[in-house]
């Protein structure tokens, strides 16, 4: 089973300080980059798994405040009444939401319009306007490790990201490697961290690890050690972590644990629904570099994303609860604990998705 244990929804309700006592109604939000850190830093101390289950009871107020019959069916043919676990749905099927390997293709696409840019797509090619209307997010290159060592930035990715940011487009950001060595992982991690400082980040921070020059002559043991370093510095700065590699190098030089510890993006161009790498799970996909995206008359990268990003480390949703909840409708999600677990996997509570299947039913709009 894939563990993990990436950063919750960052919109946390919860307790300030220990001396303050709220009542049930007193819900304080927050729209902060990396709260745990704050309180930490901050001295405070706090019940997270209270805080957590209060912003769940909260969520759950809100979007029930319009509806007022909680006995809505369940729209599978078992007739469950979806507020109440069935005898197979035990709390603790809820808490990993993890994707066995064999059930890859089994798992919905969330996003299947993001691009990967790079100085290669040079900006005075895009119609941003255009563009950005017709992508679901993009993964922009900070910075490569020439091959005489020294770190470069991107040339085109402040203004790619300031043209796609203020067109809300979500953003997240790759690395191009030739670390061989803890250090230089963190010399790297450094540098994008850098860059990416006081940007906002919906999509994860990849280390990009394919290179023939330097790492192809290198360990497995040492290019995974790479990987774990630059993504665990990732992460204590508040960022989702990912590797992206393609499947022949990624099997030979980054151990399994590696590519399920993080965000793993493959790459495998084919024109299939889903990649034929099957060695371990993978939460994006590179299905080609022979895009078409409009605004911009050039190939470029295509990928899928499986997992709701934006929700997971934003709290906002591109494609919205309504959407996911008609799609639930469609069969899209699967049936009963299976639908838990895909649901649970790509970022969405349950429950909430459930009273929206309710609404749409009730309300008889499909």
């Amino acid at each position: 089973m894939k563990v993990k244990k990436i950063i919750p929804v960052l919109v946390s309700i919860g307790i300030l300080m220990p001396s303050f006592a709220y009542a049930d109604d007193d819900v304080i939000s927050y729209d902060i980059d990396d709260l745990d850190q704050v309180y930490q830093e901050m001295g405070f101390d706090y019940d997270r798994d209270q805080v957590l289950s209060r912003k769940k009871d909260h969520l759950l107020k809100d979007v029930l405040k319009e509806d007022s019959d909680k006995g809505q069916e369940d729209i599978n043919s078992s007739g469950i009444d979806a507020s109440k676990p069935s005898n197979d749905q035990k709390p603790e099927d809820l808490e990993d939401p993890s994707i066995k390997e064999e059930d890859e293709d089994l798992k919905p696409k969330v996003y299947e319009n993001v691009v990967d840019l790079s100085h290669y797509q040079n900006p005075g090619s895009i119609d941003y306007d255009n563009f950005s209307s017709g992508i679901d997010g993009a993964i922009l290159r900070t910075s490569i490790r020439e091959k005489d060592l020294t770190i470069s930035k991107d040339k085109a990715v402040d203004t790619h990201y300031n043209q796609l940011n203020k067109r809300d487009v979500p953003i997240g950001f790759y690395h191009y490697s030739r670390a061989i060595n803890e250090l230089e992982a963190l010399e790297e991690a450094d540098f994008v961290l850098n860059i990416v400082r006081n940007k906002k980040v919906s999509l994860p921070i990849y280390i990009d690890i394919e290179d023939h020059d330097r790492q192809a002559k290198a360990s497995k043991g040492d290019i995974s050690k790479v990987v774990d370093a630059f993504s665990k510095a990732i992460r204590r700065n508040g960022y989702v972590a990912g590797v992206y590699s393609y499947p022949w190098f990624a099997d030979k030089y980054l151990t399994k644990q590696v590519r399920e510890e993080n965000e793993f993006w493959i790459a495998e161009w084919t024109s299939d629904e889903k990649p034929k790498y099957n060695q371990s799970s993978y939460d994006s996909w590179q299905y080609s570099s022979k895009g078409g995206v409009a605004g911009y008359d050039y190939d470029i990268d295509k990928n899928v994303l499986y997992r709701d990003y934006p929700l997971i480390i934003n709290g906002v949703s591109k494609v919205g609860f309504e959407e996911i909840a008609r799609q639930v409708i469609d069969g899209k999600w699967g049936n009963g604990k299976r639908r838990r677990e895909l649901l649970a996997y790509a970022g969405y509570d349950y429950d909430i998705i459930q009273i929206y299947v309710n609404k749409i039913l009730k309300a008889g709009l499909i």
